[in-house]
């Protein structure tokens, strides 16, 4: 039976694995080249990397377009990220001055609005 050889990517070994804010565990992997692989193998619940999107299995080599290459830089840029969403703050209103619209019709709103 014949085998390939191994992938630039294949994995060797599982190195280490990093806690993020007790929140985010990231496996770091050496590829066969010798470059740095980090797998996410733990997302807690409710957690604000959730809310980033990031899920179990989830390979990061990129966080907000910065590549990544060893642990210190991934560490920095996933606070520098999370920091960035926790600071962000959602306003739903669009206008600008309060609008009282109860018993009102579209319209009246609308004009109150355009003012």
């Amino acid at each position: 039976m014949a085998h390939s050889a191994p992938t630039k990517n294949t994995l060797l070994k599982e190195d280490q694995v990093i806690n993020i804010d007790n929140e985010l565990k990231v496996e770091l992997q050496k590829t066969i080249a010798n470059e740095n692989v980090f797998k996410v193998i733990e997302v807690k619940s409710d957690s604000t990397y959730q809310e980033l999107g990031y899920k179990k299995g989830d390979v990061i080599k990129k966080v907000n377009n910065e590549t990544i290459f060893n642990q210190k830089q991934l560490k920095a840029a996933l606070d520098r990220q999370a920091t960035e969403w926790e600071n962000t703050s959602f306003d739903n209103d669009f206008s600008e001055g309060d609008i009282d619209i109860d018993n009102k019709s579209f319209e009246e709103i609308e004009e109150e609005i355009s003012l």
